[in-house]
């Protein structure tokens, strides 16, 4: 399976405005597990040594890397 993020995410900051997303709000609740365990699996593979290369993403998203580290469960993507 190949998830494409759009160009437009490494052109900001992290956004802090808002609730934090909630997963079981969103369209297609069916699609609730498999938003969770991709959300997980971006926080593993970002904690990783190589977070940039298994990502296939540049060195100006490492800042964006490392956030991902960080994401609780409820602010996930």
């Amino acid at each position: 399976m190949l998830i494409r993020l759009s160009p437009s995410e490494g052109k900001g900051g992290p956004a802090r405005r808002g609730r934090p997303l909630d997963l079981a709000e969103l369209c297609f609740p069916e699609l609730t597990a498999t938003r969770d365990r991709l959300g997980t699996g971006l926080t593993t593979v970002s904690a990783a040594p190589d977070p940039l290369t298994r990502l296939a993403v540049g060195p100006g998203l490492a800042a964006e890397v490392a956030v991902d580290v960080r994401l609780p469960a409820d602010d996930r993507p």
